[in-house]
Formats: structure tokens, C-alpha cells, sequence
């Protein structure tokens, strides 16, 4: 979860522009696969997100319901460039998901994760 926040939060300036980008490949020009330089230039990192959800979105928008959340919370992985999944995938982050849902402590790990307290931003 460290990581998810570090990542989050570095694309947190970049999110309106990444968002444009991925609307302009679809819609605009009507991409059926992404264009990952176009949306690496939009954060302005090697990585990206095109998911509609941030941690604190996830966090804000979130209800008891584990089932759900843990639904957003997949979708936002999913939105993860390649490179990205593959950290995912490394650290086994989807069934630890699925495993806090199970726990019913998804959205308080999340709260923990999204504190002002906790700063992850760049120095």
C-alpha cells in the first residue's frame, strides 16, 4: 500500500492532463489500444493511471459496502500502465485487496493510507 500512495500521489498533479489524453485516444481519434508515450508525456512519468479513481476519491467515496469497494479498488490497479501492473503483480496487491474486503478492514487501511499525516510527496 506504501507504494500504491508514493505512485498515487507523484500523478496527482498529472491526473486532469492524463484524463484528456486517454478521452482525446478514444474518443477523439478512436484508439482502440492506448498510446502509452502519449499518456506518459500527459503525467510526465514512465507510468501512468487511467482509471477514474485516486486513493482519496476511493477513500471519499467509499460506503460500508466491502464488495464494492473493493470493485473501485480493483478498477484503479487495473488502470495502472504495464510497468505498474507488473509491481502489482509482484506484490500479490489483488489478493491482499480481496483478503482486507474478506476482513472488512479495506476501508480503514485505506484511511490509514490517505491521512494528511502520512506524506509521500516528492521532497
Amino acid at each position: 500500500m506504501v507504494v500504491l500512495r508514493r505512485l498515487d500521489r507523484l500523478l496527482k498533479q498529472s491526473k486532469e492532463k492524463v484524463m484528456q489524453e486517454l478521452s482525446f485516444q478514444k474518443n477523439d481519434i478512436g484508439l482502440v489500444e492506448l498510446d502509452d508515450k502519449g499518456l506518459q508525456d500527459a503525467a510526465g512519468f514512465v507510468f501512468y493511471n487511467t482509471s477514474k479513481w485516486t486513493l482519496k476519491t476511493l477513500f471519499n467515496t467509499a460506503t460500508n459496502n466491502q464488495q464494492i469497494l473493493k470493485a473501485n479498488v480493483e478498477d484503479y490497479l487495473l488502470g495502472f500502465s504495464a510497468n505498474v501492473k507488473e509491481i502489482v503483480e509482484k506484490f500479490n496487491l489483488k489478493a491482499q485487496i480481496r483478503h482486507m474486503a474478506a476482513k472488512d478492514v479495506l476501508l480503514d487501511v485505506l484511511e490509514k493510507f490517505t491521512s494528511p499525516y502520512l506524506n509521500l510527496t516528492p521532497p
